[in-house]
């Protein structure tokens, strides 16, 4: 056990396998350079720091640099097994000139066993970790200059909520390795950095947010995708203050809880998560209704999914996105409002010009759009309404989908403005057939122009079938039963032999899909292959002009 005292004129290397112990005396213990393993992964080297300390003392280890080599491990603790009277406190290593150093290339385990939760403390200007930080409880960094770094290129996990803690001004984080467990802005930082630049992390290429990881970006502190990834249920966390910047395409996953600033475009393999939530905590309701701001026009080639929360006890929280006034959102990816537990509506301030993309809104969900309208060059997939405040326009390569059934009566695109159609309407069911004559708007509108060019799904089930009509203001769709379809045409006599001047009725009788025989002979189109023997009026009335032969049709 190291009990105290710094040997070797201020520098302490740790390079033969053993436990070494340090239980600090009263004041402040100084060491030049501490180094913890031998670099070369041979044996184990374990540097411990019980965290415990005289009364009114603190357990603070100051180095000018530390160095855990390969095969060291630096086992921080909360008073595991705290001698005679010393109560459990934190263990902190401080290296906090302004050329100091920790280079973790080994192990670092923070150990909360003496349930204190004060958090354990790493101080440096610039901390380098190339092996694993493990954190079983609160891992705080600091540093008592104005700003310090933190590069991670091997691999911080660990089971705690908090886990890493990062002051959220000052801090330029690079992640070039694997996080596994959590790192979180602003939990237990005690704010010896007095820059009031916003802390940064940036998920470089060689970065990723795996299984077990999470990011918690706080207050003015701005999460970098860069070409970094996350994996498995790895996840970035932005809260209310902070900001997303998509620089890279790197794929990943990303939720907004509260108001949260985006910059750049979303790209294909990245996921946008906007929550609206209302928990409740002793009676009480924690609301947060969460919106994602651009700074300007952005395309979305991956996928932005609104969410919302709510019980009977607390009201539902909507989610948002919006962008600047007259700014358009292009969407090439997938934009959901995503069922929940609550009706509460999501909410798009911006025109979309959905360019080959998806807006899909589930059953329950109400999408509005506005101020601003929409281009669907793309799909939109209505389980629920979609309310838009300016126009909606379907280009010939667009397809509007819409659920009937059991929500059949209520209007799925309700439009402030003006509607254009063209392209496809897709019919889709749950299984349930309104009655026969039941009729609903599907489309309201100030205006409606157009026609779709193709209607898909129109089977209703049990025999019947939807009957779309177009007016000025709306599409509609009624229950009925098929319109028979002309499948025979017959005309008789089949053959007329006229003299000049002469004349003869022609009858045309049809046979339909439904069995029936009937007289078409107005309601067909007559024509004669060579009008200047005879010709036909239009309701079969053949006249003979000239001698000839002709083939009435």
């Amino acid at each position: 056990m190291w009990t105290g005292g710094v040997p070797n004129g201020g520098d302490v290397c740790i390079t033969v396998a053993g436990t070494y112990s340090v239980t600090l005396p009263p004041g402040e213990t100084f060491a030049g350079q501490l180094v913890v393993g031998d670099g070369a992964d041979a044996g184990q080297e374990t540097l411990v720091l019980p965290g415990c300390a005289p009364i009114g003392d603190r357990n603070r280890l100051f180095v000018n640099s530390l160095d855990v080599a390969a095969g060291g491990v630096l086992d921080m603790q909360e008073g595991r097994n705290c001698p005679g009277s010393m109560p459990a406190i934190f263990s902190a290593v401080l290296a906090d000139s302004p050329t100091s150093t920790m280079t973790l290339g080994g192990t670092v385990i923070a150990e909360p066993q003496g349930g204190t939760g004060v958090p354990l403390y790493l101080f440096a200007p610039a901390i380098t970790n190339t092996g694993t930080i493990t954190d079983n409880g609160i891992l705080s960094i600091d540093s008592a200059e104005p700003s310090m770094t933190f590069d991670n290129r091997g691999v911080i996990n660990g089971p705690a909520f908090i886990g890493l803690s990062v002051p959220q001004t000052g801090v330029t984080f690079t992640n070039e390795g694997s996080i596994q467990g959590a790192v979180s802005y602003d939990f237990g930082s005690i704010g010896g950095l007095s820059s009031t630049v916003g802390s940064t992390f940036a998920n470089d290429a060689g970065g990723d947010i795996g299984p077990g990881g999470n990011v918690n970006m706080g207050i003015g502190t701005t999460f970098i995708q860069n070409a970094g990834t996350t994996s498995a249920t790895g996840e970035a966390f932005l809260s209310d203050g902070s900001s997303l910047a998509l620089a890279g395409s790197g794929s990943g996953l990303f939720g907004v809880f509260g108001a949260v600033s985006l910059t750049g475009d979303v790209h294909a393999g990245q996921t946008v998560d906007v929550f609206g939530t209302s928990g409740e905590s002793g009676g009480t309701c924690s609301p947060v209704s969460s919106t994602l701001t651009a700074g300007t026009s952005f395309t979305n080639n991956g996928t932005i999914e609104l969410r919302t929360t709510g019980g009977t006890a607390c009201p539902a929280q909507g989610s948002a996105l919006a962008v600047p006034a007259g700014d358009v959102i292009t969407n090439r990816g997938i934009i959901h409002a995503v069922a929940g537990l609550a009706p509460a509506a999501g909410t798009i301030s911006a025109t979309i010009d959905n360019v080959g993309g998806t807006i899909s809104v589930d059953s329950g969900r109400t999408l509005t759009i506005g101020p601003g309208s929409v281009d669907n060059a793309g799909t939109v997939q209505l389980g629920g309404p979609l309310a838009v405040a300016g126009d909606y326009t379907q280009e010939p390569s667009g397809a509007t989908s819409i659920a009937v059934g059991s929500q059949f009566g209520t209007p799925s695109v309700q439009v402030t403005g003006s509607v254009s159609l063209a392209g496809t309407l897709a019919l889709t069911s749950d299984g349930v057939t309104p009655p026969a004559g039941s009729s609903a708007v599907l489309i309201s509108a100030a205006s409606v122009t157009g026609t779709f060019g193709t209607i898909t799904g129109t089977d209703a089930g049990n025999g019947l079938e939807y009957q779309l009509g177009y007016s000025s203001s709306a599409v509609t769709a009624t229950v009925g039963s098929p319109v028979p379809v002309l499948t025979g045409l017959a005309i008789s006599p089949a053959h007329v032999a006229l003299v000049q001047g002469g004349s003869a009725q022609l009858l045309a009788t049809g046979t339909y899909s439904d069995g029936s025989v009937a007289d078409v002979t107005g309601s067909v189109a007559w024509s004669s292959s060579n009008p200047a023997v005879a010709t036909v009026s239009a309701d079969g009335l053949v006249t003979g002009v000239t001698p000839g032969t002709t083939t009435i049709a």
